[in-house]
């Protein structure tokens, strides 16, 4: 599955989750988003990131650190913002429909 549930989580940490972190999922570490409980692997979801500026650096959410990620332009982090929103809107059904990633 695309997304892992956090085993535990600081109440301070939980205040902060909305940030780009790291995704400790059981065999391999991916980079992700915190939301809630739950952590959204980006590299599960790299092709969707098909902007105008991403659709070439889909590479930097495939790796271990955010490195790559961070050495993007701020218009390439706005634009990682803008799709995560998208994707995760509740109009969207782009990752609920998407049996591969819900298997994952």
């Amino acid at each position: 599955m695309a997304v892992h549930k956090v085993k535990t989580l600081e109440k301070e940490v939980q205040e902060e989750i909305s940030k780009l972190g790291r995704s400790n999922a059981p065999t391999d570490k991916h980079i992700g988003v915190a939301i809630g409980e739950w952590i959204l692997d980006l590299n599960a979801i790299s092709h969707l990131f098909n902007g105008p500026l991403l659709k070439d650096k889909q590479h930097v959410f495939k790796e271990e650190k955010l490195n790559s990620f961070m050495g993007l332009t701020k218009p390439h982090w706005l634009e990682a913002r803008s799709t995560i929103q998208s994707l995760l809107d509740v109009s969207n059904s782009t990752l609920q429909n998407d049996t591969n990633l819900r298997e994952r």
